[in-house]
Order: C-alpha cells, then structure tokens, then sequence
C-alpha cells in the first residue's frame, strides 16, 4: 500500500514545481477484462496510472508484469504532450505500437532473467505474444533479452 500511497500522492499533485522529479505512476488494484494481467492508463490529468489485475497481485509473476507496465508509464510520461497524445498515437500508429510494446516486452524479460527466469522461455513468450496479438514475426536478430 505505500508504493501506491507514493505514486497517488505524485499523480494526484502534479508536482506542481517540480521539474526533476521522478514520476511513479501509481498501481491500482482492479479486476481486468478478458485475460489482461496490467494496463497502463491516462488518468484526468494527463499522467499515467497502472491498472493491476487482482488476480496477480501477490504473485511471484506480479513484478514481473508491473515491470512491463512501468515502462509504458515512463515512455507516456516522457512523450511531447504527455499520456494523451502518447495513447492516442499508441492506438493510431501501428508501427509505434509495435515499437512500443517491444521495449515493454524486452525490459520485462530482461527483469525476469534477472530473477532467474529462463531466458530461451521468455524469447520463446516474447515472440508468440508479438504474433498473436501485432502480427509481427520475431527472428533471433530481435532478439533484445541481452540488450542493456
């Protein structure tokens, strides 16, 4: 509960004044539709907020996925315009999408093999997710689990 007290306080402050800040988008627990574990949203005021199946809440997997979903809030964040305008191409913008959700994919594998987690699974994990759901094929030469 204090990390989500931290990243409400940030979210619900703005920060007003504060331009060195470190954003920490906040994780609220919440029944997700259809098999969605996380998802990272706009909130009113323009700043991320993660949204955390309770299913997976208190699971070995959970920081695993926050991980993913972290680094979707940092890039929303950090984008020209804010969170808005980052979903909005997000969902307009195929390729961007793809991109996008190739460095949230890789961090989170990259995360998981630092806990021990086999690292020909998670490409294996990695290249069917980017199949089935972006219709995007995945070569060894993607490969990005060893990337820093």
């Amino acid at each position: 509960m204090r990390k989500l007290g931290l990243g409400l306080v940030l979210a619900l402050a703005g920060c007003a004044g504060c331009t060195n800040a470190i954003y920490v988008a906040p994780i609220i627990p919440r029944p997700l539709p259809g098999t969605e574990l996380a998802m990272t949203v706009c909130s009113w005021n323009n700043l991320p907020v993660i949204f955390g199946d309770t299913a997976i809440m208190g699971t070995a997997d959970e920081e695993i996925v926050m991980e993913h979903e972290r680094v979707h809030a940092r890039r929303m964040k950090a984008y020209r315009g804010g969170c808005w305008p980052y979903l909005y191409r997000y969902n307009k913008d195929r390729q961007f999408k793809i991109r996008e959700e190739m460095a949230a994919y890789c961090a989170e594998g990259r995360f998981a093999m630092a806990r021990n987690r086999n690292p020909e699974a998670l490409w294996q994990r990695i290249q069917g997710i980017m199949a089935q759901r972006y219709d995007t094929v995945l070569t060894s030469r993607h490969n990005c689990l060893y990337e820093e």
